[in-house]
């Protein structure tokens, strides 16, 4: 088994945030929060990610914006980068796969060597 994550600022990080990198699939646990890496993708210049956040409380889907922060039960969690996500058409310019706005899936057409990865900043909070 491969390690899909790193961790790229530990919980010394200032207010007990911690930063992590991690591929599409993967379940890493940042901060003490469990966080599924669903999907992940861009369209023209977004990125977008697709979380399942597993906080104790019970599972919460999320789908975030690079740069928005999102707060369940004791956790703020920030999407920072999305890196390697497949590139979307910009709406009615794609080739016509049938599938209409928003059933687009990031992982269409990569194999599992090129998952998209996520960076993701996780705050304890009270």
């Amino acid at each position: 088994m491969t390690n899909d994550t790193e961790n790229t600022a530990g919980p010394g990080h200032a207010g007990g945030a911690e930063t992590n990198s991690a591929a599409q699939g993967s379940q890493p646990t940042i901060a003490g929060l469990r966080i599924g890496i669903v999907d992940a993708a861009t369209r023209g210049d977004v990125s977008k990610a697709r979380l399942l956040l597993r906080p104790p409380e019970g599972d919460r889907a999320v789908t975030v914006t690079v740069g928005e922060t999102v707060e369940v039960p004791g956790f703020a969690v920030t999407l920072d980068a999305v890196e390697g996500a497949a590139e979307l058409p910009e709406p009615g310019k794609g080739a016509g796969s049938g599938a209409g706005e928003g059933e687009h899936s990031g992982t269409a057409g990569r194999g599992s060597a090129e998952r998209a990865r996520v960076t993701i900043t996780v705050v304890p909070v009270s």
